[in-house]
């Protein structure tokens, strides 16, 4: 069996038999793989810090009827502070899910699994809010999904809307609305929509330099949740974990 050298993030993982876990990685060459890891249990196993949730590490794995066991692993980064502060824990779990959610099997993207992997990183080591990161993360990955709203003007009648101060979001619509056509869609300060479209823009080392007022980040947090559920079905199972965080 062909041996594969991989770097993987665990999303997630189910315990079977004594001693073994299925590990749902996203790898930067593969995409979302589903991966056992025999013995990881076991005391002193070598494959046990690989084998917990948000590990990173080298893996090499094989593969074999379409199945992929992991041979050898060596952890990178365990991200130990997210276990330590529970807001941490549950913000960095959303994370996870989201991506999860949004991957698909096997299917790579490589701006995804580097914006995973620094939205971690900032959670765990910096002073960063970790309900910011956690926008972060949810509003990059609409970007490199091809998702972005339409935030700048009016998706019904194309107004430019930099002047208002306070505008309508139609998440069913795909973006903002004036107040001509708004109906009874949210209604949410410019302010709110500017940090969303200036989110959707940064690269991922800048993402450390983002602090949100507390309204805003109250009003991001509602706009994005509403904006994921009209895209993906299911997915508020994600933004439940993210409510645990408040």
């Amino acid at each position: 069996m062909p041996l594969e050298k991989l770097s993987g993030i665990v999303l997630r993982y189910a315990d079977y038999r004594d001693n073994d876990r299925i590990l749902t990685v996203f790898t930067r060459e593969k995409g979302k793989l589903s991966i056992a890891s025999r013995g990881c249990k076991r005391q002193n196993s070598p494959l046990q810090s690989a084998s917990q949730l948000f590990a990173y590490s080298e893996m090499v794995a094989y593969s074999g009827r379409g199945k992929y066991s992991l041979n050898s692993a060596d952890l990178c980064e365990a991200f130990y502070p997210l276990r330590e502060d529970i807001v941490k824990f549950e913000c960095a779990s959303f994370m996870l899910a989201l991506s999860d959610f949004i991957t698909g099997e096997e299917e790579p993207s490589e701006a995804l699994f580097t914006l995973l992997y620094h939205c971690l990183s900032y959670t765990a080591y910096s002073d960063m809010d970790p309900m910011d990161v956690s926008l972060c993360l949810a509003v990059r990955a609409l970007t490199v999904s091809g998702y972005s709203p339409k935030l700048t003007s009016c998706v019904r009648c194309g107004a430019k809307l930099n002047d208002r101060r306070r505008v309508r979001f139609a998440p069913q619509l795909g973006g903002s609305v004036c107040n001509d056509c708004s109906g009874e869609h949210m209604e949410v300060s410019a302010l709110t929509l500017e940090a969303m479209r200036r989110m959707s823009l940064l690269e991922d080392k800048q993402l450390r330099n983002v602090r949100l007022p507390s309204e805003v980040r109250r009003e991001l947090t509602a706009v994005v949740k509403a904006y994921y559920l009209c895209i993906y079905d299911g997915v508020e199972r994600c933004f439940d974990i993210l409510a645990r965080a408040k």
